[in-house]
């Protein structure tokens, strides 16, 4: 694989990552991620599923 599309296989998957596009991915985009994920699936916000 090259640099190139390595590179921006990387920034995709940072993109998905970083929910509120603040330049790094914290907490906050990690609870966005199960919320996405838990919606993805169809389970409810109260789910024994969900992250929190």
């Amino acid at each position: 694989m090259t640099n190139d599309l390595l590179d921006r296989k990387l920034e995709r998957a940072f993109t998905h990552l970083d929910a509120d596009r603040s330049g790094v991915i914290d907490a906050d985009d990690i609870i966005a991620l199960g919320s996405r994920l838990l919606t993805a699936l169809a389970e409810p916000a109260d789910s024994p599923r969900a992250p929190w």
